[in-house]
């Protein structure tokens, strides 16, 4: 149930292939399921996700910021 909330395209174009991932969420709307590349440390237990990672609300305004996951406040999430 919760892939459906993905759309996984992978474009091969000579010898270079990508990989896009969509997400059903509009812009400017926080989504509701994350695929985090690597390790994720997790809020703390009552910390709203932009306590403990500012970076990802403008990440979800206007989808700058792209590595907002890696640069947690320090305290706000379980390491």
């Amino acid at each position: 149930e919760d892939l459906k909330k993905f759309k996984l395209i992978v474009k091969n174009e000579g010898n270079l292939q990508s990989t896009i991932i969509e997400s059903a969420t509009k812009k400017g709307e926080a989504p509701q399921a994350l695929i985090i590349p690597g390790q994720w440390a997790w809020p703390t237990e009552r910390t709203i996700i932009t306590k403990a990672y500012p970076d990802f609300a403008n990440w979800v305004i206007n989808t700058t910021n792209i590595d907002w996951y890696t640069k947690p406040v320090d305290g706000t999430v379980v390491k």
